[in-house]
C-alpha cells in the first residue's frame, strides 16, 4: 500500500514517467485529477486555478497586493472571488492527503513530497536529467531551441519558488527524497525497478 510522490525537473518527462510507472503497479495516477477535486471545493475552475497556481509559485507577493485590482482578474480571467493564495494551496495540501489515503498512488508535484514527507508508507522519487536533455525533449514536442531553454528556466524558477515559499525548504535537497534518478544516466525500465525494489513490490503484490 505505498504512496510515491514524482518531483521533477521540467523537460524531464517525469509526468509521463510517472503514469507509465502507475500503470506497471497497477497504482491510481494523480495529477491533473487534482486541479479537479481542488476546483470542485473551491468553487473555481481548472483553467483558472492553473493560472493561479502560477501566480502563487512565482510572485506571491504581487499577487497578495493585487488580488483585488482588475488587473489579475483579466491575467486569468476571473470573474468572481479569487481564492486566497495561502487558501488555495491549502485546499491542494488537503486533496493530495485524501488522495494519499487511498494508498497504492502515484501523485505528481504540487509540494507532495514535502506534504507527505511523514506519511506512513510514503516513498518521494525526484526525476533528473542533463539541461541539454531536458532541451531536447522539448523540441521534439516542435518548441524552437530558444523557446524550450526559456521554459526549462521559467518552470524551474516556478516551482522552486512555489516550494520555497511554502515549504520552506530547496526542492533540489536529495534529503527530501528516497531516490534522485537521473534519466541521462538511467532507463526508465532500470527505474521502475528500482522504485519496485525500493518500496518491496514483489511482498506487496
Amino acid at each position: 500500500m505505498a504512496i510515491i510522490t514524482i518531483s521533477r525537473l521540467y523537460g524531464c518527462r517525469g509526468a509521463q514517467f510517472a503514469r507509465k510507472l502507475a500503470d506497471e503497479l497497477n497504482y491510481l495516477y494523480f495529477d491533473k485529477e487534482i486541479f479537479f477535486k481542488v476546483a470542485e471545493i473551491s468553487n473555481v475552475s481548472v483553467s483558472e486555478l492553473k493560472a493561479l497556481e502560477g501566480l502563487v509559485g512565482y510572485k506571491i507577493d504581487i499577487l497578495n497586493k493585487f488580488i483585488d485590482n482588475d488587473f489579475i482578474k483579466r491575467i486569468i480571467g476571473v470573474s468572481h472571488k479569487i481564492p486566497d493564495p495561502e487558501q488555495l494551496v491549502k485546499y491542494i495540501e488537503e486533496t493530495i492527503i485524501e488522495f494519499a489515503k487511498m494508498g497504492k498512488v502515484v501523485i505528481v508535484g504540487r509540494g507532495s513530497q514535502c506534504i507527505l514527507k511523514d506519511f506512513p508508507n510514503s516513498y518521494h522519487i525526484k526525476i533528473v536529467a542533463d539541461f541539454e536533455d531536458r532541451v531536447k525533449n522539448l523540441m521534439k514536442r516542435g518548441t524552437s531551441r530558444e523557446g524550450a531553454i526559456s521554459t526549462i528556466k521559467r518552470m524551474d524558477e516556478l516551482r522552486k519558488s512555489y516550494i520555497e515559499k511554502f515549504y520552506k525548504v530547496n526542492w533540489l535537497d536529495p534529503s527530501l527524497y528516497h531516490l534522485v534518478i537521473n534519466f541521462s544516466k538511467v532507463k526508465e525500465e532500470k527505474a521502475i525497478n528500482l522504485i519496485k525494489e525500493l518500496i518491496d513490490f514483489e511482498k506487496e503484490s
